[in-house]
This record gives C-alpha cells, structure tokens and sequence, in this order.
C-alpha cells in the first residue's frame, strides 16, 4: 500500500493507504461488464480480474450518470499501474485506485466531570441554546455516523440511536431491506478484514471492549440532552444511526462510501463524515452527486487535521455536494493545526469541547484539542437540527442556510486567514431565519482564444454559472476582485438581474483578467466573487485559478502536439493523472500515444530522475526555476522554461538546464518537435563526465498492451514503438551527435528504482525488440560538464502511420537540427506587411528545390488576389527550410458590366455604343482600333461608328483613385455591311484581359454555351461548360503566352494571355 502519513502535535493520524487490486471506471455509453470491448476483456483476463458495479444498489436518477465500476484482479501489479492500462481504451471515460480514507483525530486526556448536561462550551459558542429556545428537533430526523465505530450501548447514547423497529433482532430480515437484524445500525466490514475478498459484515457498529473515534462523533452530534447523564448536543431529539465501515481496531474506512449509501437508503438526513483523504477521486464526486441527487442526504465532512498551508486539499470535504467544515476556538480564533482554504464552507467549536468516554460504563469526560473531526460532528447535529425545523428545504439548502446566517471570525485572526475559515455557524440565526437569498458559483470556466494557458502579461476570461439555492432576489449584481497582487480585473460589476429560488443563471458577458508580470509560476491564485442584490443582500464566495502562469507549455503548431514541462517531464506535466499536457498527439489526434516520459540525468552512481517511481508514484528531481514562455518567431513555435536538478540519488548536481522545444508550424516541414537541453554547470570548481542525458519514455500506440511492440532501428538514431498492425508509430530521435545510448524494456516488469535507471542508461541491451507495455529509452552518452561549462542535447519525438513515414519524419527531423545548428537556414524576405493591387506579384528567392505558398501554389511567383496573411515555405538543396510571411492588403476594382449596342457585330456606318454599368468610382478611358490606328474616348461610354469592313479591337482601362490600381479588358467587334442588331441584350464581357491564370465571364440575357477558346486560325484549343454569369474560368495548364480568339454563341472577342 502506499501510505502519507502525517503527525501533528497529538494528533493520532491522517492516514491515506491505496486499496491493493482495485480500480475504479466509468465507461462511455454502450459498454458495461458484459458488453467490455476487446482489449479490456484480454487485460482484464491478465491480471486475473473481475468487473462488477461498485455500487450496485445505487440507482441512477439523473440520466446523465454513469454507474462506477471496479475491477478487482490478482495480478501482482500496483493499482496505479491497472488503472493506467485500463484507462488505454477509448471506451474508458477515466479509471483511477480506490483511495481509502482515514479518520482524524481523538481525544488525549481524562478531564473532569461535568457539572450538567450543558457544560459544553459549543451550545453557547454556536448559539445552539438560542435554537432551542424555537425547537428541540425531531426523533424523526437522523444522523448518520459513518465511522469507526459506534458504541450503541453507551450511558449518553442509548437512548438517542435511530433504532430500526422494522427489523427487531430475531435472525429474520422483517424488513426485506437485505440486512438481518440492522436494528441498532450495522457493521459493513466486520471485525476484521485483510483488504481483499469479501467484508464479513454483522448487525453490531461497536469495537469492544473500548469503542473509538466515531463513538466521540456520536456523541459531538447526537449524545442525549436532557437526561441529567454526560453531555448535550446540538440535535437534541434528533436521532444517531450508526454505521461502521472499518475493520475492528484498524484506521482503515474500506467502506466510507458504502456506509454513506447504507445511510442515505435507510433514512438519513444528515451523513456525518468525519474522516478524509488528500487523495482525488473523480469516482467518489460522482457517486457523492448521485447520492444526493437520488435521497437528499446533506453531508457534513471534517476539512482536515493536516498541515494548514501544505498544497493538500482534503476529501470528501472539498468535493461538490458537501458542507466543509473547520474548527476554531471558543473565542472564532483558528487554531494552528487544522486545515484551513477557501473551499471551507463553515466553522464550529473543534477546540475545548467536552465529549464523553469511550466505555460507556464511567463518567469520565474528555475535553478535545484542535480537531476537525469533533468540528464536522457538530455541524452535523446543528444540520439535523435544522433539518426537523425546516422540512420544506432540500439538502443543498440546509447547507446554504447554515452557511449564509454564519458569523464573520474574520476580526478575530490574521489577515491571511480571510475568506478560508468560511463564517462560524450560528444555530440560532438559521433557526429564525425565513427570508433570504443565498447564491453560489456552481460552475465556472476560464479559457483565452489559443491553448488556455495564461501566462504572465496574457488576457484571459472567467465565466460562471450562479444559482440562489433560497429565497428569490432581484437586481442581483455580481463582481470579482482579485486577493493577491497578480491578477488585473478590468470588468465591471455583471448584472445576472432577478433570480428565484433554485433557478440559475449562465454568465453571457465574460469577465476579463490579465495575469500580472510578477505572477510566480504554477500560481493557484484566488478570485473573490461578490453577490449583490436588493433588500441588503450582499454574499461573496472565493473560487481558486489553478495553474496561472505555468512551468509548462503546449506546442501545437506540428503535425505532433506535445508539452514541454519545467519538472523535466515530457508530454504531460502531472503524471499518472495527465491532466496538464498534450501528451505526443500525431496527426490532429486527440488520443496521446505517451503516457509518460521525462528528463534523467545519470553517471555510474547517481541518478536524476523525473519518471515514474516504485508503488505508482513520481521522481521529482527537476524543479522550474520560472515560468514557461511561448512564443512565435518565423518559422517557429517556440516553447522555453528553465529548471534546475533539485534532488536526486545522490546531491543535487549544480546544473541549470535551458529547455527550449522548437515545433515548425508549417508542412511539409513539421513532423516533429525537437527538444533542446542546454546543460549549465554553475560550479566554479567541480565538474561532471561522462553523463547520461536522455528520455524515459512510456509509449502507449495502442488501446491495448499486448499489441504494444518497440524497436531500435537499425541505421537511424532512433528507438521507436508501433502496434500490431503497423498503423501507428511513434519515435524518438538523438539529434546532437553524442554517443547513443538506446534500450527497450516492460513497464510491468520495472522495478523503477534509481539503480534500474542507472543499468539502462549505462549498460548496452540485450535486445533489439520487444512487445508488451513497452517502454524505451534514448540517451545522449558521454556528456561532459567542466565547472563553468555547457554542452546541449538534442532529441526529437517523431510519429507516423507506417514505418517508412517514421523513417522519413526521423530523417527530416535530423536535417533540421544540422540546418539549425550550423545556421544554414535559406533567407526568404517577402518585404513589409503592405498593400498591393490585384495582379501585382510577390517573388521568392530563385534557385530553390521548392516552394510551398499558403494558397497551396508551389511556384517561385504568385500574384495575390485577396487581403491576407501570405507565408512561403521553401527548402534548398540541402534540405533546409526556409521561411518568411507577409501581411497583405489586396486591393481590387470591381467586376466591370459592360454593355453594347447594338452589339459586337455592327453594319458600317451604324451607330455603336459601349456602356460601364457598374458604378464603380474609377476614370476610364477607351481605345477603338481603326483602319488608321487608335481612337480615344473618357467617360463610363462613349459611341463610335466604324468606316470599314473588318474586325476591331476595343479595349477598355480602369483606374481607381482612392487606390491607384488599374485593369484593362477588350473585346473584338466585327463590323459588316449588314446590320446584326441585338436588341438590348448585353454582350459577354472577359475580365482580367490580358490575364495569367483565368478569367470572369459576365452577360445580361439569354446567353448559351460553350465556351471555346481558338486560335487565331479559328483551331479549336479548349472548351468549357457555361457557368452561371460571374463564375471564374481556371485556363488550361501549359498554355503559351499570346493572343487567342474566344467564343459563346455567336459572340467572339480576343483573349491575351501574359507570360
């Protein structure tokens, strides 16, 4: 098992132990156990498991849900391990260990006795006597405490448990609820249990002959008052229903969360959790709301006896759906050892309260340290409370109830203590409370236009999704403010306007934040929302914004998106859970063919390491020195963080490392991304030889392990996996010319201890191939570091759909870094961002091998037609890239209509008239040849009448003003002795004339195809459908330069083409 263990002043522990062959998944639809797709049926069979429901009696009232299952096996394999194999299928939506929470703390010593049942200092610090000046509660409403133990029996006790009279103990289940005899409560697990196989559960909650930490609960939420014995709690009548959900003697809750589905299906209101993890389980959120959403229990959680300001948060306190509760002294002051954040809903008397003995048989008492645990069981038996006196409210209400009629302790402690106690419970107020509203951020999103990674000097943006869990409130106005100096909020106040009970609103306008430049990296920085609305309500709520300014960046410009991470990792920042990181997604992928890998730098007796470790946890021997950088330059995306080696087998070694990840953004150049380690040493007196620098990669092409093989290819500097069927590949690539150092080898059968890293990163393999769970190794060997010095390692990562694509990606990959490092790159200048007209050029540098243009041309010149951002990609002999763009502003006249009368075939002597319908705001000027040369006109039209027999050139030039761009079109008239009128229907005009590439045909009327292209000797050279009036004609490829003749129906004109 894998075990934290924490130790605070007296406290007895905060254990967190992993639940050895378990996981639990979900499935997307249309899987279940019995409907498991192929690879998980051949994994489950490896490892000797077994899939069932986690929880089978729990029905599934929202039709979103999912059912939670588990997978228990035999395999001698660590349960993080399973659940990254089976986390492979795209048919699994996540599947993670079981985490097995712990409780909290106990009592240290024997006071004194009470002098009356009232001598506890929480009645008064709570305002409980107040509450029960307006009701005692009700034998009706139950707590549930799922625990330890509880001692039924017990003098202050006995006659508060929530008897179940259905099902009196006879040896009969009376009650048909599947438990024989549960009159008293029940035992889930039995008196012992060795974490495997199935719990011996029984009808008797308590451990004798001394009963424990949750017996203490019982009585903090539910001891009898009123009865001249011990203590009073806040429940009064209320009633306690015990339910034990760990092993006799054992702070192992292997049943918490069944415990809490027994209790909410056999009556409880209140569900008192006492105990935690600081471990996450995406399971355990879900199966809290389907809980909740199914019976409505409120539950009541302890935030946690570990150290206040450690990164851990604590569960199931912090999960959605519970009310967390703190612990403060008599006076609202936070005592020192107890968890504190600003996911805390609540604070009650967790200091200097009185509980009862254990034994149940003496009168001694005990007065309680700084403990969440006694904190959360009193919240619980106020809850309760509340609950009998306020039945027309919901769980979720109580709790806002509770939560909004609270006292400030803010006067009372440190300024850094403000919003992370949440406001200390007054009982009394929410029993006298009718009219309020209470609203809450239920959902949030914070997200920028690119990759939704916010580093120092971006923008980005926060949206929320509010709901008024009590009375309604009008012209609800919401602001945030910002509670560190890191964060610049610009946005005023959002108007959400009247909201009523239980209705909720999706922010429309987002607010804007900019991360400050002073902004530490990986910061976790709180946002204060602020609730306004009329009558004097006024609320505020504190959401966290995790992962500001990180030590990470994606790269996702190449055909391969990857991440470049300041702990040295690869691909993801934050195994085994990869939540921050791409991943090595190749070709527009969203599955990620790495699981994990990282940085290691290793001699003969040392290692540094940032992989994986034994038991399923992490190396974290590289810590960022900054945040990361992203930018883009040419060619480039360009990622950089620093990081230094932090710890290691043996001292930390004084390097710096300047990682740099280099992504082309344009193809056909960007098969990969590249990886720079520039290695400094800082020592000005030692200095380091003969290292191993490289990667350990856990490569996962496949959905399932088995049909995972690896190799190291045989020429190239290159250790690569693939899958069964060769349809996926991934590689990766030394590029530096140091000696290589390559290795393959199983993660299943990995111990992942520093000397295992050390044998594969000093020692020559065995083999050159292998199948299974592969993983790969590829070094750079014989790096030398004298004090002062540097030396830099370069390594690519490279995918592929076939071996010969790999192969050439691998190649590519190793001509950019030579091209790169000896600066041989070819020099592209396209000039300024500017403005141009239609038909002007842009030129690339000649005598190149190719050239690769944004609109797709591949010429060494291209004439723009539209506004836009234009990049040329070329490559010389050598095979480097080169690269350059340029922003254009293309300018254009309008499509020219041109009109003529009669038409283009006219009689001498006949009157003929060319007319520029358009509009458009240009100068033209006309040209008509005539038998004696050139006649010239201004103006939209102008009339002419021709002397001679023959055919004519008419040319028309258009100049724009405002921009001076110009274009010229011409037609062919034929003039004859007989008159060809045509009425008023529009001769076909052709625009651009002359042209290079095409041309635009325009007409009025009825007009019928094809068109032809001719010689001028009347050969027939092309022909085209007739496309709808204004469609554009692509001329045939190779067509020389010249004059040729086109035709439509009895329409004729010539056509220049330029060269």
């Amino acid at each position: 098992m894998r075990w934290v263990v924490w130790g605070v002043g007296w406290l007895l522990w905060a254990q967190e132990a992993v639940w050895p062959g378990r996981i639990l998944f979900e499935l997307r639809e249309g899987f279940s156990a019995e409907r498991l797709p192929p690879e998980l049926v051949e994994l489950r069979d490896r490892v000797g498991g077994r899939v069932r429901l986690r929880f089978p009696q729990l029905p599934l009232k929202d039709p979103t849900s999912r059912p939670i299952w588990l997978l228990e096996y035999t395999a001698d394999l660590h349960p993080t391990y399973v659940a990254k194999l089976w986390r492979r299928s795209p048919a699994v939506l996540y599947a993670e260990p079981e985490y097995l929470p712990a409780p909290l703390a106990s009592p240290t010593q024997t006071l004194y006795l009470p002098s009356d049942t009232l001598d506890n200092p929480y009645l008064r610090h709570l305002r409980v006597l107040g509450a029960w000046d307006s009701t005692h509660g009700d034998t009706s409403v139950v707590v549930a405490i799922v625990d330890t133990d509880v001692k039924f029996d017990h003098l202050d006790l006995v006659d508060n448990i929530a008897y179940n009279w259905n099902d009196p103990i006879n040896g009969i289940d009376d009650d048909g609820d599947g438990y024989v005899d549960n009159f008293q409560g029940w035992d889930l697990v039995g008196p012992s249990y060795s974490g495997s196989g199935s719990f011996t559960p029984d009808n008797d909650p308590r451990v004798l002959p001394y009963s424990g930490h949750g017996t203490w609960m019982a009585g903090f939420a539910g001891a009898t008052t009123d009865n001249i014995t011990g203590v009073a709690a806040a429940g009064f009548k209320c009633r306690i229903l015990p339910v034990k959900v760990a092993p006799d003697n054992q702070p192992l809750l292997y049943a918490a969360y069944d415990g809490i589905l027994y209790a909410a299906q056999h009556g409880a209101q209140v569900v008192n959790c006492s105990w935690g993890s600081t471990f996450y389980s995406q399971a355990a959120q879900n199966f809290i709301r389907q809980v909740v959403q199914t019976y409505d229990p409120l539950l009541v959680a302890a935030a946690g006896n570990i150290p206040p300001d450690t990164p851990a948060t604590f569960y199931p306190a912090n999960y959605d759906g519970v009310l967390a509760v703190t612990a403060v002294d008599t006076h609202d002051v936070w005592w020192g050892t107890v968890q504190i954040g600003y996911g805390i809903d609540i604070a009650t008397t967790g200091a200097g309260t009185t509980v009862h003995s254990n034994n149940g048989t003496d009168h001694s008492y005990f007065k309680m340290g700084a403990t969440t645990s006694g904190a959360s069981a009193i919240a619980s038996g106020c809850a309760a409370l509340l609950r009998s006196w306020r039945p027309d409210l919901n769980a979720y209400q109580i709790a806002e109830l509770l939560r909004i009629t609270a006292d400030s302790v803010e006067p009372q402690n440190l300024p850094h203590l403000r919003y992370r106690l949440g406001r200390r419970l007054n009982l009394a107020r929410a029993v006298a409370t009718r009219d309020t509203p209470a609203c809450r951020v239920t959902a949030w999103q914070a997200y920028d236009t690119n990759d939704s990674l916010f580093f120092a000097g971006e923008t980005f943006f926060l949206s929320a999704t509010y709901t008024n869990y009590l009375s309604p409130v009008s012209n609800l106005t919401v602001s945030i403010e910002p509670l560190t100096p890191y964060l610049q909020i610009t946005s005023p106040p959002y108007a959400v306007g009247n909201l009523g009970t239980l209705q909720s609103h999706g922010q429309t306008i987002p607010f804007s934040l900019t991360v400050q430049p002073s902004c530490p990296f990986n910061a976790k920085l709180p946002v204060l929302f602020r609730f306004q609305g009329d009558g004097g309500y006024s609320d505020y709520q504190v959401i966290e914004l995790p992962g500001l300014n990180p030590a990470y960046v994606h790269l996702d410009s190449a055909q391969l998106r990857t991440t470049l991470c300041g702990n040295g990792r690869v691909g993801y920042y934050d195994p085994p859970t990869n939540r921050q990181g791409r991943g090595a997604r190749w070709a527009g992928s969203s599955e990620s063919w790495l699981f994990e890998g990282g940085l290691f730098i290793i001699d003969d007796t040392s290692a540094h390491l940032s992989t994986r470790a034994p038991l399923g946890g992490m190396y974290n021997h590289f810590a960022p020195a900054q945040a990361a950088t992203h930018r883009t330059q040419g060619l480039y995306e360009i990622g950089e963080v620093p990081f230094l080696v932090s710890g290691g087998l043996s001292a930390p070694k004084p390097f710096t490392i300047q990682a740099q990840a280099y992504a082309l953004r344009r193809e056909p150049a960007n098969p990969f991304v590249a990886f720079l380690y520039r290695l400094e040493n800082y020592s000005s007196t030692d200095g380091y030889a003969d290292l191993s620098v490289g990667w350990w990669l856990d490569f996962d092409v496949g959905n399932n392990p088995a049909t995972d093989r690896a190799a190291l290819h045989p020429t190239l500097p290159m250790v690569y996996a693939y899958n069964s069927s060769s349809s996926r590949f991934m590689g990766a690539v030394l590029l530096s010319s140091h000696i290589l150092q390559r290795r393959l080898g199983r993660t299943d059968t990995f111990s992942a201890s520093p000397p295992s890293y050390i044998h594969l990163a000093r020692q020559p393999g065995a083999v050159s191939s292998t199948t299974g769970d592969i993983f790969v190794v590829i070094a750079a060997k014989g790096v030398n570091l004298p004090a002062g010095g540097s030396d830099t390692v370069a390594l690519a990562l490279v995918g592929g759909y076939t071996l010969s694509e790999l192969e050439m990606n691998a190649e590519a990959a190793l001509t950019w870094y030579a091209c790169f490092v000896q600066g041989n790159e070819p020099l592209v200048d396209l000039g300024p961002d500017r403005t141009l007209c239609q038909g002007d050029s842009l030129i690339a540098p000649p005598g190149l091998s190719s050239y690769t243009w944004s609109s797709g041309q591949a010429t060494p010149v291209v004439y723009p037609t539209q506004s836009g951002l234009y990049w040329l990609l070329v490559q010389d002999a050598q095979g480097c890239w080169g690269y350059d763009e340029v922003f254009l502003t293309v300018n254009a006249l309008s499509a020219p209509q041109v009109a003529f009368s009669p038409g283009l075939t006219v009689s001498v002597g006949e009157t003929f008239t060319a007319t520029e319908q358009s509009g458009a705001p240009c100068q033209y000027q006309w040209k008509v040849q005539t038998p004696t040369g050139w006649q010239t006109y201004t103006g939209s039209s102008f009339t002419h009448t021709f002397s001679a027999v023959g055919s004519y050139t008419v040319w028309l030039y258009r100049r724009d003003p405002s921009t001076g761009c110009t274009d010229s079109l011409s037609w062919e008239v034929t003039v004859t002795t007989t008159s060809h009128l045509l009425g008023s229907e529009a001769f076909p005009a052709l625009y651009p004339n002359p042209t290079k590439e095409g041309f635009v045909l325009w007409w009025r009327g009825a007009v019928r195809g094809p068109f032809r292209l001719l010689s001028l000797t009347g050969q027939l050279l092309w022909e085209a459908p007739l496309e709808p009036p204004g469609s554009w004609y692509a001329l045939p490829p190779n067509l020389p330069a010249g004059t040729y003749l086109w035709e439509v129906g009895p329409y004729r004109g010539k056509l220049a083409i330029l060269p």
